[in-house]
């Protein structure tokens, strides 16, 4: 048949609603038909709807993750056959036939991991959005680690001696600290609960500081830590937390537009996944690597909902209880 089921939204005020004939899009001559068997739940999911944004037209179908069989290959593939087992980060938001809330989701062939034999397909589908977010991050920091032509080498940070990540133990965090690890940082820091320092410790972070200390006691604890100063601050958490980052970039007391200058407050792209082919086939390839010999890991902290139905369920429950050191999927 050419239809299947789809969770969609219809309008900002309506439920998400689950469509049993939503119509299975074509194929692409470099695209493939996958089949989701698991699928990633992410806060943007809800978020995007509940504050109107990142939505462009109804039906609207979320989903930005997922796990699963490969159906149907077009004619230009050459990395894929039919039956293997993938999984995807669909970072193309207005290209519906991407998202994944849906039984089929149809993605370019160039930017799909197929299964590395040491993780599960369950545990596969809570990686892709993370792990590209991790690896933009390093990119535009100039950590090469994916070898690439285009690098800027006079930008290239050589001494990587410290990083701090706020919010280390979220998704894109623990892929972060696992990414500095690689790139040979020597003190990799991250603020965080304390109850998932021993995780932190296990994926690389050499330092775990309590996000609940004021920011005055974090200040003298860095001090200790990196006396030299801090090198780089990342942060995966909010606004607030940003401001305290850039802080801990610069421990003075009163803040002027020159101490600020020679800070670059990022705000990661991750759509330079799709954009530029080049840049996610080398992050797709040097990922994989990496995930197969186990210098990454994937959460293995999964909490599981079923079905089309399972989706809305495990969307209100993100709302109301956020994920820390899990993935709902």
């Amino acid at each position: 048949s050419d239809s299947q089921t789809a969770v969609v939204i219809n309008s900002f005020d309506e439920d998400f609603t689950i469509d049993y004939n939503y119509p299975i899009p074509e194929l692409g001559e470099y695209e493939i038909l996958i089949e989701n068997k698991y699928i990633g739940l992410n806060p943007v999911d809800w978020k995007g709807k509940k504050y109107k944004f990142g939505i462009y037209s109804f039906p609207w179908i979320q989903g930005r993750e997922s796990s699963g069989i490969v159906q149907k290959i077009g004619s230009k593939v050459s990395n894929l056959t039919k039956g293997d087992k993938v999984f995807i980060a669909s970072t193309s938001y207005r290209d519906l036939r991407t998202s994944t809330f849906q039984n089929f989701t149809i993605f370019d062939s160039r930017l799909v991991w197929k299964l590395p034999e040491n993780i599960s397909l369950k545990e596969s589908c809570t990686i892709g959005v993370g792990l590209i977010t991790a690896g933009s991050v390093l990119e535009e920091l100039n950590v090469n680690l994916f070898d690439h032509e285009e690098f800027d080498k006079a930008k290239l940070l050589h001494q990587r001696e410290n990083l701090l990540i706020w919010g280390g133990s979220s998704g894109v965090g623990s892929y972060i600290i696992q990414l500095a690890k690689v790139a040979g940082f020597k003190k990799i820091i991250t603020v965080a609960t304390l109850k998932h320092t021993d995780f932190l410790h296990k994926i690389g972070a050499t330092h775990v500081l309590d996000r609940f200390k004021s920011k005055e006691d974090l200040i003298k604890d860095l001090k200790e830590i990196v006396p030299e100063g801090l090198q780089i601050g990342i942060d995966v958490v909010g606004k607030e937390t940003t401001d305290t980052v850039i802080e801990f970039l610069n421990p003075s007391k009163d803040l002027d537009s020159k101490l600020l200058e020679n800070i670059e407050v990022k705000q990661v792209l991750i759509k330079k996944f799709h954009e530029n082919l080049k840049f996610g086939e080398n992050l797709v390839a040097k990922t994989w690597e990496l995930l197969s010999n186990e210098q990454i890991k994937p959460q293995k902290n999964l909490k599981i909902y079923k079905g089309f139905e399972g989706i809305l369920n495990g969307l209100k429950d993100l709302e109301k209880f956020g994920a820390s050191n899990e993935k709902y999927i």
